[in-house]
């Protein structure tokens, strides 16, 4: 069982998969797989954004130190975690293996 996790709150390759609901992972995962997650930009030390290329694009931005990202968000309005979100979690996990 998972402890409900807020949006603020330390996500990293390890512990995403835990976290997240199963049909976001899912959904993160075909956008990460399609190659829909487009290069990051650096906006600030420490912060980024990230472009998911969907059909209607969203940004996702996120503080990254160490292997964790806090403080994402995301221009699609949902409250909470996204498939958008998810998909940049695939890509940050991709570029530990």
């Amino acid at each position: 069982m998972t402890r409900e996790m807020k949006v603020l709150d330390p996500l990293s390759s390890g512990n995403f998969r835990n976290i997240l609901p199963e049909h976001l992972l899912e959904w993160g995962y075909i956008y990460f797989k399609n190659g829909w997650v487009k290069t990051e930009k650096e906006i600030l030390p420490g912060l980024f954004t990230v472009v998911v290329n969907e059909p209607c694009p969203q940004e996702v931005s996120f503080r990254r130190t160490e292997n964790t990202l806090t403080d994402m968000f995301c221009t699609c309005g949902v409250t909470g975690f996204c498939r958008h979100m998810a998909a940049v979690l695939f890509v940050e996990e991709n570029k530990q293996l």
